[in-house]
């Protein structure tokens, strides 16, 4: 058997693999009611089967037995009933409630396709004998786990690590100073009013964080500067955190842990016993990040608490 594309990405493409898949047995699956003479579409047979199961039911009822959406439960809803193969009522005790069931027609239909029925579970189970799979019992181990986390985290924490595993962290030069310019001005004008003690860190980070003892980091992602955080030389066992900004779009993938490591390691070679820093009870995330390293509230003495105006929160964590 040739091997198309899809199949020769292996499992990256699995919602195309198994959408073909199922478009495959879904074509073929009305070529047999076409060939029957019978108007019935693939797509209405969990629905019918419920309601010959169950007689009656809201349409709330059957989107929650058949793991659908409301949306997609109305659409095959007003199908069958235009078709004629359902009936609508409504509750005696809700009289919004709309109650389903089969109509006389929709009854005769499903005895005219029972034996139909019974031939696709017979083909289907025959075709997985010759396959030797156990497919039900696989479909139903990764419905459990998809319910214990979701696909979508799944792929946001593979995303998030692959994106961090290439991003670097490196040393302050004179030709970032731009883009440590930048992107803390973003990230101050977004949030707070930049201040003059703001203005006078970013735009002399030479003279008034280097030169004065401290350090400044900076997180490249694909040769570009994204990210950025200093430490202020408090004393000889203390240094101060701050200037810690993230490219916006790329928030939110864990760079900012990544920076916060490379700090406080940083910190630790240089000999410091103790890290502070001045955050805003209005940046939540940020908050729980550094509670997370373990800072807890600080009364420790700051280089900036006292130069600037805006409502701050003092942390620190003992290395």
């Amino acid at each position: 058997m040739n091997r198309n594309y899809i199949q020769e990405l292996g499992i990256i493409a699995i919602a195309s693999r198994l959408k073909q898949l199922t478009e495959v047995l879904t074509k073929d699956m009305a070529k047999v009611y076409s060939e029957l003479h019978v108007d019935f579409e693939p797509r209405w047979f969990t629905f019918v089967h419920l309601l010959k199961k169950e007689g009656k039911l809201s349409l709330t009822e059957i989107s929650r037995k058949l793991n659908q959406t409301h949306v997609a439960a109305n659409q095959v809803a007003n199908a069958l009933e235009k078709a004629k193969l359902i009936e609508t009522s409504r509750d005696r005790n809700d009289n919004r409630k709309r109650l389903l069931t089969l109509s006389t027609k929709g009854q005769q239909l499903v005895e005219e396709l029972e034996p139909v029925w019974k031939g696709v579970e017979n083909a289907v189970d025959g075709l997985l004998k010759e396959a030797g799979s156990n497919l039900f019992e696989e479909i139903e181990k990764i419905e459990t786990g998809l319910l214990q986390k979701s696909i979508y985290e799944r792929i946001r924490e593979n995303v998030n690590a692959e994106i961090v595993s290439r991003v670097k962290i490196i040393s302050y030069k004179p030709v970032y100073k731009h883009a440590f310019i930048d992107l803390n001005l973003r990230w101050l004008e977004k949030y707070f009013e930049v201040e003059p003690h703001d203005k006078k860190l970013l735009f002399n980070p030479d003279e008034e964080i280097i030169e004065k003892g401290g350090d400044i980091l900076i997180a490249t992602y694909l040769d570009e500067v994204i990210g950025t955080v200093a430490i202020l030389k408090v004393s000889k066992r203390v240094g101060e955190l701050t200037k810690m900004a993230v490219q916006e779009n790329l928030q939110g993938h864990g760079i900012g842990h990544k920076l916060m490591e490379s700090a406080i390691l940083l910190a630790r070679n240089k000999g410091y016993k103790k890290l502070t820093l001045l955050t805003s009870p209005r940046l939540e995330k940020a908050v729980n990040l550094y509670k997370n390293f373990g800072f807890s509230e600080s009364h420790e003495p700051s280089l900036l608490l006292n130069n600037l105006d805006r409502s701050s929160i003092q942390m620190e964590i003992i290395l």
